[in-house]
């Protein structure tokens, strides 16, 4: 598990925590920290955003670890929106990429616009994504159990 505030939560040196060490005590800690900046302050960024994203990889990555979290972070509402997931894992959903809508049905984009059709007309785009193309999630229902995530 690579992250500085993470490690610093529980004393550790390296950024990277070995899974030995990430026992339910240690779990909780991580889960509780709050890391402060130079004058004091709390970072609020880590409870919003590194806790979730490291509780929703034990949950997907990890689920023998994700077992060993404490109660209330387990019950936590996953918050995906930000995220970068892998298009192929994503459920049937509309993405919203430049105000522009897309209609992923599990297999295939589709999409009505264009920025720079050669001529006037309906436009139908069809778009097939590779294995490991990534979307940027901006609705938490645009990913399930399934979803894996690019960060």
């Amino acid at each position: 598990m690579p992250s500085l505030l993470i490690a610093k939560a529980i004393g550790e040196k390296s950024s990277w925590v070995p899974e030995e060490k990430m026992t339910p005590e240690n779990l909780k800690k991580i889960c509780d920290y709050e890391p402060r900046d130079i004058f004091g302050g709390i970072i609020r960024s880590y409870q919003k955003e590194d806790v979730p994203k490291l509780i929703s990889d034990l949950k997907n990555d990890y689920p023998k670890l994700f077992e060993l979290l404490p109660k209330s972070a387990k019950e936590k509402e996953l918050n995906a929106i930000g995220r970068k997931a892998y298009i192929r894992t994503c459920p049937p959903c509309t993405f919203i990429k430049s105000s522009k809508k897309w209609i992923w049905d599990g297999q295939i984009l589709h999409g009505t616009e264009l920025s720079f059709a050669p001529v006037k007309g309906e436009v139908n785009v069809i778009i097939e994504p590779f294995e490991h193309e990534f979307i940027e999630v901006t609705c938490n229902s645009q990913v399930d159990e399934n979803t894996r995530f690019a960060d």
